[in-house]
């Protein structure tokens, strides 16, 4: 720039100042803006960071990472808002409300179909109480409690402001996914289903505890056999409960069942210990009839018949033995097999060693009946001998007093006389009526035996 003389060169060396002032505020002003844009540039990526790591946080599982996060984000861009006009920023703040709904929305919709999966552990109890398998806390308690979640979850877009870039945004996102909703109601329902057919596959366990075990007992065990195989069932039954696992997990609810294993091994240690008693009472009722048999038997048995009614029973009385023999024999090896489990699974016995030294008492007695009733046989047939003779001197005698005093004819009766002589008819008559009888009794030995009868 040249200065002329007519004054002019002063002013062209003040625009010269002028505009280096301008541009050096130009250029100020541009440093300041590129730094603030490199701030913001910053922060916008800070947020971007913060924004992805909402992404990768689980809406259910990690609430308070989330809540943490998100007031970061907005400590942030509150940072960048706070000296600016509402208006500048707006686009700004509309821009990460968009990025945050695809995020909630990403969580929300995962959540919708995969809820009943992520919501926060119940940890419920399976117990057997009052004869009854059921849940504890009650199942309507549980699906209160589970739908109270569901309702919380359902409702998080309506609770969620962003970071105030637009107000309606997010309440949006319920009605966009009314599709959505329906499936978790369903899936619910599933859970529940599955609950239920947890709990019903247990009720089998507890059959025994709805019997009254000693009355099924006493109406339908027979033998052996039936206390053996059930003490059996009880202990296989046993074992596989203390293999079954304690906790089942179904999606989010972690179901202890040992409360109801406790109170399952309690039924089945009542019922075996009821088992063992009736055994022990069936072996001590059977060992009673037993007894009785022997001791009724021996007695007919050893008897010494001394008449020929009594040889007869007798008879009758060992034939009858020999027939009841073998099924007291049968009951007497059921008892020893009673006796054998009632050992071996209760470490429990029924004395009944002297029953096997009685029965082979019995056993002698019987093979020897034969022999002991053929000696009785001859007591009693010499008995008869002496009775015949007894009575044929009987007989002689009534005939010779007849012989002797017998009436004379009626008309050489007086009066007196035929009144005495009808009054020793008589007396005779009862002394025959009374012989009679002997002869006949002897008789009917004598034909018994084949001997001789009264002449």
């Amino acid at each position: 720039v040249k200065s002329g003389g007519n004054g002019k060169g002063k002013g062209s060396l003040e625009n010269t100042a002028e505009l280096k002032k301008y541009i050096a505020r130009v250029k100020a002003a541009a440093e300041g803006l590129m730094n603030e844009n490199k701030k913001i540039r910053r922060i916008h990526e800070a947020v971007a960071d913060m924004v992805a790591d909402l992404l990768s946080a689980d809406l259910i599982k990690n609430k308070q990472r989330w809540k943490e996060i998100m007031d970061k984000i907005k400590l942030t861009i509150e940072s960048v808002c706070r000296n600016r006009h509402p208006k500048e920023v707006q686009g700004w703040l509309l821009h990460w409300d968009y990025q945050l709904y695809k995020v909630l929305q990403h969580h929300y919709v995962n959540g919708l179909h995969s809820l009943s999966e992520v919501l926060p552990t119940f940890n419920i109890e399976i117990v057997y109480t009052k004869k009854v398998v059921s849940f504890h806390p009650p199942l309507e308690e549980l699906k209160a409690k589970y739908y109270r979640e569901i309702k919380t979850f359902i409702g998080i877009p309506l609770n969620f402001s962003g970071v105030g870039g637009s107000s309606g945004l997010f309440k949006r996102m319920v009605d966009a996914n009314a599709s959505s909703l329906q499936i978790i109601y369903v899936k619910a329902e599933e859970l529940f289903n599955k609950l239920d057919r947890l709990i019903k596959s247990l009720e089998g366990w507890v059959i025994i505890g709805s019997l009254d075990a000693e009355v099924f007992i006493e109406k339908y065990f027979k033998n052996a056999l039936h206390w053996d195989e059930n003490l059996k069932t009880m202990l296989n039954k046993r074992r596989e409960l203390e293999k079954m696992q304690d906790v089942y997990k179904i999606e989010c609810f972690n179901v202890s069942i040992s409360p109801f294993k406790q109170g399952v091994e309690e039924l089945l240690q009542t019922y075996i210990e009821i088992l063992l008693r009736t055994l022990k009472g069936s072996i001590k009722t059977e060992k009673e009839k037993l007894d009785q048999f022997l001791e009724k038997a021996m007695a007919k048995l050893t008897a010494k018949p001394t008449t020929v009614a009594e040889i007869s029973e007798a008879k009758t009385a060992a034939l009858e033995i020999n027939t009841q023999k073998e099924d007291f024999k049968k009951a007497y090896s059921e008892c020893q097999e009673r006796n054998r489990i009632l050992r071996q699974v209760g470490g429990q016995n029924v004395n009944v060693t002297e029953m096997e030294s009685r029965w082979h008492n019995l056993e002698i007695t019987l093979a020897a009946f034969s022999a002991t009733i053929e000696e009785q046989k001859n007591i009693v047939k010499a008995e008869i001998d002496n009775r015949v003779s007894g009575i044929n001197s009987e007989i002689e005698k009534f005939f010779a007093r007849w012989t002797a005093l017998k009436p004379k004819e009626m008309d050489e009766l007086d009066r007196d006389t035929a009144t005495e002589t009808a009054k020793k008819m008589k007396e005779w008559r009862e002394e025959w009526e009374v012989l009679d009888k002997k002869i006949k009794t002897a008789k009917n030995d004598c034909e018994h035996f084949q001997m001789n009868a009264p002449q």
